[in-house]
């Protein structure tokens, strides 16, 4: 039995091991790489895997949700009594869910979108949505800072819960053609209980991202970072972040910013 904590780095997983006095190894997950391998699954999420002849690893039983240790048990029991070969060879994700769909409509999301661009004390002159050949899309702005004008981008991040009693995490992060976080404009963030944020945990928020490129890593930093009683949702919200640089590369891939 092998534990793995999405979202969580090395001191998290010490402080929770110790505390429960967990007997088995728990991998730490700080940049979700292990959770979204597998799906990108709600936890607690729970897989039985066996090896076959060749000594792969065939995955034979999955649970969401919590389980007590009597089904669990049985659960493997039932494992290490299947047939490999009645099970039919799959290849993608092990957890396939819902589409993540965000709260608000098409319009309302470009208006929010053309809100960040106009956080920089400039006036959107046009805003469309593009599509990128992958299937992504995003929002490209002309925006007239009065000397000069300057296209932005914004993109909605749509993250699943972790935790299986939680809201999705939504919001629009803008930036510029050199990768600078321009704008986070909240959609749906929750905290403890899926109360939305408050004004103050916005204001941190963007104190904190703000300013910072996307071109570089952005790490989520606990003792700084954190939100109270939302620190997996700020987690996704670093790692969505953190992640964008892919789709500052598709943009500049595709011509919508100038190679240099």
């Amino acid at each position: 039995m092998v534990g793995v904590a999405a979202g969580n780095g090395l001191h998290e997983v010490e402080v929770y091991r110790k505390t429960f006095q967990v007997p088995y190894p728990i991998l730490a997950d700080p940049k979700f790489d292990a959770h979204t391998a597998v799906g990108s699954p709600r936890t607690p999420f729970s897989i039985w895997i066996r090896k076959d002849a060749q000594g792969k690893g065939i995955v034979v039983s999955t649970h969401l949700g919590l389980m007590d240790y009597q089904s669990a048990m049985e659960e493997t029991e039932a494992v290490l009594q299947y047939n490999l070969a009645l099970l039919r060879p799959k290849k993608g994700n092990i957890y396939e869910g819902d589409a993540l769909m965000p709260p608000l409509t098409e319009e309302e999301l470009m208006a929010k979108a053309k809100k960040g661009m106009e956080s920089t004390a400039g006036k959107v002159l046009k805003i469309k949505k593009i599509s990128l050949k992958d299937g992504d899309w995003i929002y490209l702005g002309k925006v007239d800072l009065g000397t000069h004008q300057k296209n932005l981008f914004s993109k909605l991040a749509s993250r699943r819960a972790v935790c299986d009693i939680c809201h999705d995490t939504f919001f629009i992060y803008t930036f510029d053609s050199e990768g600078k976080v321009i704008d986070i404009t909240p959609i749906q963030l929750t905290k403890v209980g899926n109360v939305n944020w408050t004004e103050e945990d916005i204001k941190k928020l963007k104190a904190q991202t703000i300013g910072r490129s996307i071109l570089s890593p952005i790490t989520f930093d606990p003792g700084a970072d954190s939100i109270s009683g939302a620190t997996i949702t700020a987690v996704l919200i670093f790692d969505s972040l953190d992640k964008a640089k892919g789709t500052f590369e598709k943009l500049k891939k595709e011509g919508y910013i100038k190679r240099e």
